[in-house]
């Protein structure tokens, strides 16, 4: 039973660590596109441009 949960805890603490290591470099493309893709968004809200 140890042997069980320390494998489960290996392979659940494997994939986030792998998933942040796939793409360090686009995070700030990441995070320029979701504030460009929430503008657009607050753009298209007529609510939004009444504030303006």
């Amino acid at each position: 039973q140890k042997s069980g949960t320390s494998s489960s805890g290996l392979t659940i603490t494997d994939a986030p660590t792998t998933s942040s290591q796939e793409a360090p470099q686009n995070t700030k493309e990441h995070k320029l596109h979701q504030l460009s893709s929430e503008a657009i968004e607050k753009l298209k809200d007529p609510q939004f441009l009444l504030l303006l």
